[in-house]
């Protein structure tokens, strides 16, 4: 896995192949994982409410848990 600056402040994580199953990002704070959840409702996104943070998926239908970490 790699997390590959984009130019513009955001990053990309190359998984390098395709997964199965799940993984997490811990964002720094419950600012960051509000602002992911907009950009994510805005894009479509599914999103799902877990205790401590929120449940979506790739296109590659694996799951991603976003937390904040603490």
């Amino acid at each position: 896995m790699a997390i590959v600056p984009c130019g513009n402040g955001d990053y990309l994580v190359d998984m390098g192949q395709a997964m199965t199953g799940w993984f997490e990002i811990r964002l720094p704070d419950q600012a960051s994982l509000d602002a992911l959840r907009v950009r994510l409702e805005a894009a479509g996104a599914a999103l799902e409410a877990q205790e401590g943070g929120l449940l979506t998926q790739d296109p590659a239908q694996n799951q991603i848990l976003l937390t904040v970490q603490g």
